[in-house]
């Protein structure tokens, strides 16, 4: 047994803390977490609180080199409606459809620019540090995370101050601590970067500027009474395709847990489904970027329900495309095909 009853403990995929109070077979103990809850944990999902007191204070850690940071110009098209400073992690696929990183993005949504000390943190790896300021509707690559340092606790402290014509706006500060729980369940298409990331609001509620009176309805409609109506036109943004990643693209998608988690698995049945559909969410997302004519999911048979999850997610989905469930030569009746339009 690698840990005593009454030893200070941290899940490691949560970073709940809690303290073993017993001990069960195969390896696994009891867990009281802070919030009075008691759950079964096994050992090798645990790391001792003793041990990670005496790691040096965040800020003595040591630091990474300064990163490079990329700024990404000004969009070219208006923000409807703001939400203010946020913090994006795009998933980076290798050559198997597996997420190897995260580039990590601030975005400011808003249309005055934001001075900033941005710093991810983890326990025992380096820091990304940056202070710099970030435009009006733009956003910059502040770092990469690597896959793995989501089990290393990644915090979030950022301040900063709003800037305008008025001058400087009250000096903000916030601290997020990041769960692979929360994490995986924040995806959503980005402002300005326009592809699915993580997303986190850092702050939000930021006051516009009324640089011009606003004309009302009245006025608006007696004004354009006499105008000849104007055909709407539609922007078309074409994404240019890397041709090394459409040609490295996996045409399939195993969703067994096992192909997606390396190791063995301890999840319950509702957390293996939502890493199931993270990455399904991801690889469907991609494969329609890049192009790509038709993929397969692999979901098994079994009971059903993750082909029915599966099947409502495409159903739900924005993309123009169409899905079927057939026997197939290679994967029998458990793959559900998906073609783009």
């Amino acid at each position: 047994m690698i840990f005593s009853v009454g030893t200070k403990v941290r899940l490691r995929h949560t970073g709940d803390q809690g303290t073993i109070i017993g001990t069960l077979e195969d390896g696994m103990v009891k867990v009281e977490l802070e919030d009075g809850f008691s759950i079964p944990v096994h050992e090798n999902d645990l790391e001792s609180m003793v041990i990670l007191s005496k790691m040096p204070p965040k800020r003595d850690r040591p630091k990474s080199a300064p990163p490079v940071i990329q700024t990404l110009p000004r969009t070219q098209y208006s923000i409807l409606k703001s939400t203010g400073i946020q913090a994006a992690f795009e998933p980076i696929y290798d050559s198997n459809g597996q997420v190897k990183k995260f580039l990590v993005f601030l975005i400011n949504d808003t249309r005055f620019d934001f001075i900033f000390e941005f710093e991810l943190s983890f326990i025992g790896a380096t820091s990304i540090l940056v202070d710099d300021l970030i435009k009006g509707t733009t956003c910059i690559q502040v770092g990469e995370m690597p896959f793995d340092q989501l089990n290393s606790s990644p915090q979030i402290d950022i301040t900063g101050q709003q800037l305008s014509t008025a001058g400087a706006g009250a000096k903000l500060s916030k601290t997020l601590k990041i769960k692979a729980k929360t994490f995986f369940s924040k995806v959503v298409t980005a402002p300005l970067i326009n592809r699915p990331v993580h997303l986190f609001v850092l702050f939000d509620g930021f006051e516009e500027e009324e640089t011009e009176k606003q004309e009302d309805l009245k006025s608006y409609t007696k004004r354009n009474a006499k105008a000849k109506p104007k055909k709407h036109q539609i922007e078309k943004i074409v994404e240019l395709h890397d041709v090394e990643a459409v040609a490295e693209f996996p045409l399939d998608l195993d969703l067994h847990i096992e192909s997606l988690v390396k190791g063995d698995v301890r999840m319950n049945k509702g957390d293996i489904l939502r890493t199931q559909l993270w990455h399904f969410d991801n690889y469907v997302d991609r494969a329609y970027h890049l192009g790509i004519e038709r993929v397969f999911i692999i979901h098994g048979v079994g009971e059903g329900k993750l082909k029915d999850a599966v099947a409502r997610r495409l159903a739900e989905m924005p993309h123009r495309l169409k899905y079927k469930n057939e026997f197939h030569p290679k994967y029998g009746w458990g793959a559900t095909e998906v073609i783009f339009k």
